[in-house]
């Protein structure tokens, strides 16, 4: 069961799960009933109850009762947010983090080409670094360089993904 971490944490770990992924991939296209989501997945309803209460749980997805037309109600999940994750893994670190994609996201976009390219030229005057302290030191302003410019990236990214699920919405609207 989710829930025992932080949010971001679960979020990485329910996604990381086969089930629950492929739910959030058929809910990405269009809500589903419970029933639709077992027959498409060939799990049985009680096991996706379970994958969906988890996903609930995170705020990932929701639903509501639509009345359908021959029969009694019925419970419609769909995604309730939008939310990029990002996973990087190099010699010497993992580091994830998971952001929910909004209008809200203010991103500089005229200033990251120059500042990668201030970033590649302190790279490059680190080997002229006189001792091993000032090489230190450097080094730790240039990776704070570095952080600051991939959050700025990240800002676009979102931005960016957001501007396509607007386009997507428009034309399933049309």
């Amino acid at each position: 069961m989710l829930g025992n971490g932080d949010w971001e944490s679960d979020v990485i770990r329910a996604v990381s799960a086969s089930a629950k992924r492929r739910i959030l991939m058929l809910l990405a296209r269009r809500p589903h009933t419970l029933k639709e989501l077992a027959d498409e997945l060939g799990i049985s309803p009680p096991a996706i109850l379970k994958q969906i209460k988890e996903l609930e749980s995170l705020g990932i997805i929701d639903s509501s009762i639509i009345q359908g037309l021959p029969g009694r109600p019925r419970r419609v999940y769909r995604l309730s947010k939008s939310i990029m994750i990002s996973v990087t893994l190099t010699k010497g670190m993992v580091a994830y983090r998971t952001v929910e994609v909004s209008p809200d996201v203010e991103a500089h976009y005229d200033t990251i080409a120059d500042r990668v390219r201030e970033i590649e030229r302190k790279v490059s005057s680190l080997d002229d670094a006189p001792t091993y302290h000032d090489l230190i030191i450097a080094s730790s302003e240039i990776l704070k360089d570095i952080e600051k410019t991939i959050s700025e990236l990240d800002k676009i990214k979102i931005r960016l993904i957001w501007l396509r699920e607007q386009i997507l919405n428009k034309l399933k609207e049309a």
